[in-house]
């Protein structure tokens, strides 16, 4: 039987086949009996010894030292040459496809938490793990994980109680009509920022009050500065900031009847991948780790902890791009060595080096974690977090620092970084630092959660309820989304720029 001299290339010292498993392999391997892709098969010339093997998944490879059998016509030699060359053209077509495939997958996700690609800044937070778009962090129309919602799904939420249909996070659970008034209680006390209502049909709900109570009032207390911006046809952010923690939280206002969720925002980690540093480092446990996301308990890696060396003024420095209000500092403690932490001081400053808070912890006993509110001090934005190690305590490690808060930014700034511009109806007005929402509404011809969207084609104006002239040229009766000057003109006998005034 002539040999499939096609599946053995000369040029290879060691060739490769498939061998075919049978019940006489063991006397195929003993001769050099190797079978080819097209089941031939031919006894290597003087061979002797044990062939070299390789798993493929369910395929057994054999590399034979040999060459291979003599073709006295040449043909094997020009066939394999070509079929050589093309098998090489194949390949590294294959592995372009996928490197192209790959470059395509990462250009529109991010795939990890730790964010070795730079533009992967924060973090997913999206339904089932599933992965967000890199640059904007939309979960592509799948909805925010539990305890998170908001643009991007950034944004932490409070513990509510008691459970109903307006704390479940099921915005088709809703009021059956027939309250207009709504309590709950916030677990943990803590500051409040703005909250999201959601409803059950579009509608202009601007009739509706938020009420709470502090540690500091007897009663409850109207929130004096109340702005409130329109999302979407159905759901609403307040603004609502408070000097002090809340417990209790109360909307009042026939709306009520309407509504179906209530969100209320524990601010967003501004901690995430900022700049770290630490007195000292212990074996590569670099500072940057108490804030790369990853949490020890979740990952099971003590690498995720930052670590100082033994010494007795050890402290951990964070430093945060712009300066954050901070409502609630969260500590993970490194597991089975939580007694390092105990007597730690936390300090809070400002831009300036003022010190705006300091906790010592006086528990007196070890702590998988720590949550600090700053509940006697108002909020004012924070530049820089340390953490001192305790009197009785050789290091500082940390595995996670989550800072809840918001970004202080400029008059007419919104944004994570504060690098987008305020789009609102009243410029001077400025607009809501989370989301770009406009209090006094968007600009004439914008529309969207950010006051940045265009008006859909066929609509103009403040709040895009204007409709381009029926005697605009073209299909689409197509108008500019500002002004609603027709696009490509007017019809005979109608003026520009709106195209409305009869005929010349």
């Amino acid at each position: 039987m002539s040999p499939d001299t096609t599946a053995f290339p000369r040029h290879r010292q060691f060739f490769r086949a498939q061998w075919k498993a049978s019940a006489d392999e063991d006397d195929k391997r003993r001769l050099g009996v190797i079978t080819s892709r097209n089941g031939s098969e031919w006894q290597c010339p003087n061979w002797s010894g044990q062939p070299q093997t390789e798993m493929h998944g369910d395929r057994k490879l054999l590399l034979l030292p040999s060459d291979p059998p003599d073709d006295p016509t040449g043909r094997g030699t020009e066939v394999s040459g070509t079929m050589s060359t093309l098998r090489y053209l194949y390949n590294w077509i294959t592995l372009l496809i996928v490197l192209i495939a790959i470059s395509t997958s990462f250009a529109s996700v991010c795939y990890t938490k730790r964010g070795e690609d730079s533009r992967c800044k924060y973090d997913c937070h999206c339904q089932k793990s599933y992965q967000c778009e890199h640059e904007t962090g939309d979960c592509h129309g799948r909805g925010c994980a539990d305890g998170w919602f908001g643009p991007a799904c950034q944004y932490a939420t409070m513990r509510l109680e008691p459970a109903s249909w307006m704390t479940d996070r099921n915005d088709d659970t809703c009021n059956d009509g027939n309250t207009n008034e709504m309590t709950v209680t916030v677990q943990p006390q803590q500051y409040l920022s703005w909250v999201r209502l959601v409803f059950n049909s579009e509608q202009w709900y601007r009739n509706i009050s938020l009420h709470y109570t502090s540690i500091r009032s007897s009663g409850w207390m109207p929130c004096r500065s109340q702005q409130v911006a329109t999302v979407d046809g159905k759901t609403l952010d307040i603004s609502c900031p408070t000097a002090h923690p809340v417990d209790r939280l109360k909307l009042t206002g026939s709306e009520v009847q309407y509504l179906c969720s209530l969100y209320v925002s524990a601010g967003r980690n501004v901690a995430l991948k900022q700049s770290a540093e630490q007195s000292s480092m212990y074996k590569g446990r670099v500072a940057g780790f108490a804030v790369d996301g990853f949490f020890e308990r979740d990952k099971d890696q003590s690498m995720t902890c930052s670590h100082t060396a033994e010494n007795s003024d050890g402290y951990w420095l964070l430093t945060l791009s712009k300066p954050a209000e901070l409502y609630r500092v969260f500590l993970e403690n490194r597991r089975y060595y939580e007694g390092r932490l105990m007597g730690f001081t936390l300090k809070m400053f400002d831009e300036n080096g003022k010190s705006l808070f300091e906790y010592t912890d006086q528990q007196g006993k070890r702590q998988p974690y720590y949550n600090v509110i700053p509940k006697d001090t108002p909020v004012e934005p924070v530049h820089k977090l340390r953490v001192i190690q305790g009197r009785n305590s050789q290091f500082v490690t940390l595995c996670e620092v989550v800072a809840y808060g918001e970004t202080v930014c400029p008059e007419g700034k919104f944004g994570r970084e504060c690098e987008r511009d305020c789009n609102c109806a009243h410029q001077t007005q400025g607009c809501f630092v989370h989301s770009g929402g406009c209090p006094s509404g968007c600009a004439p011809g914008f529309t969207g959660e950010d006051c940045l969207t265009k008006c859909p084609k066929g609509q103009f104006g403040f709040l895009c309820n204007e409709t381009c002239s029926e005697q605009c040229i073209g299909q689409e009766k197509s108008c500019n989304h500002i002004d609603g000057a027709c696009d490509l003109g007017c019809e005979v006998g109608y003026q520009p720029p709106l195209c409305v005034d009869g005929k010349v």
